[in-house]
């Protein structure tokens, strides 16, 4: 027997329709910007595409990322930013992604 309501499910999670992170995401601004703020994600580190961040925000700090998924690491810079968001403002580091990476949030 067909379960349509788990076959609908994965249709609109494959066509990007349904946004499985919402209920981990809240609106925040990012050193004035405001964007979606993925937080609690267990990261060491933050992370933030470098469209969102001028280079003149850079600390002359470095982080070498590697994923599981990938063969090599890859060296970031990283910058500081200021978050206002759910649990107030802070001043933090995070590492700058290359704008191909673009996800359209801050991720925490």
């Amino acid at each position: 027997m067909k379960n349509f309501e788990t076959v609908t499910f994965n249709e609109t999670v494959r066509n990007g329709s349904y946004d499985v992170l919402a209920p981990y995401t809240s609106m925040g601004k990012v050193n004035g910007i405001e964007m979606p703020i993925l937080r609690d994600t267990g990261a060491t580190l933050d992370l933030i595409c470098k469209k969102y961040v001028p280079l003149s925000l850079c600390t002359n700090e470095t982080v070498w990322i590697r994923t599981p998924l990938e063969e090599t690491a890859v060296c970031l810079p990283i910058v500081e930013v200021e978050l206002d968001c759910d649990f107030g403002r802070i001043i933090t580091k995070a590492a700058v992604l290359r704008e191909s990476l673009n996800q359209g949030r801050y991720i925490l």
